[in-house]
């Protein structure tokens, strides 16, 4: 398997990690990591405190961090 293969393979995979999140959560996730927005723009943007960002952020990535791990 190339590397390219498996880079695809893996960006498939969070991407469907993401569909499976929380809506909340989701968008927080995509405009974080996709958008690249600082945690105050997504807070502001959203209408959420920083501190709810960072939460949504963490449960995120715990649930990331779960799943690899079975891997």
């Amino acid at each position: 398997m190339t590397e390219k293969m498996e880079a695809d393979e893996i960006a498939a995979l969070i991407d469907r990690m993401v569909e499976q999140l929380p809506e909340r959560c989701r968008e927080v996730f995509k405009l974080s990591r996709y958008e690249e927005k600082t945690n105050k723009e997504i807070a502001l943007q959203l209408g959420l405190s920083e501190n709810t960002v960072r939460g949504q952020l963490h449960k995120a990535m715990k649930k990331f961090e779960k799943y690899f791990d079975g891997l």
